[in-house]
């Protein structure tokens, strides 16, 4: 290998000069597309939290109407059972006596009207209302 010259020598070390200012600044773009890149990411994640947020909130909500509805429920549930227990104990205590059985006759048909408006005053009308639902 031949020796370098003094001038070829100065030339080699300004290219790696040149060199390392080029990578230098190539450096500071890529940190800069990191850091504007990094940022929106950021922006992205708070958003994205914020709207799991809002989502869970407004479950949550649904959650808590759906538990009222069905307590609901369960109370009257539980108000028909007595009912029924109550108008068989007055079925066995009428016997056979006809106005006893008149009269509960009538009970029953009043408390079945008043039931069945019950039951339509507090039914949710919707678009599919006629149409049973899945359970």
């Amino acid at each position: 290998m031949a020796a370098m010259t003094e001038a070829q020598f100065l030339r080699l070390i300004e290219l790696q000069n040149a060199t390392i200012e080029a990578q230098g600044r190539t450096i500071v773009v890529l940190q800069d597309l990191l850091v504007r890149d990094t940022g929106r990411t950021v922006g992205a994640l708070s958003a994205l939290r914020s709207e799991v947020r809002k989502t869970r909130e407004a479950l949550m909500a649904k959650l808590d109407d759906l538990e009222r509805e069905v307590e609901q429920n369960e109370d009257v549930q539980r108000s028909a059972v007595t009912l029924l227990h109550h108008l068989s104990q007055q079925i066995k205590d009428a016997g056979t006596d006809p106005a006893k059985l008149a009269a509960l006759t009538a009970r029953l048909d009043t408390n079945s009207a008043a039931l069945a408006a019950a039951i339509v005053a507090n039914t949710p009308a919707g678009p599919d209302a006629g149409e049973p639902q899945p359970a």
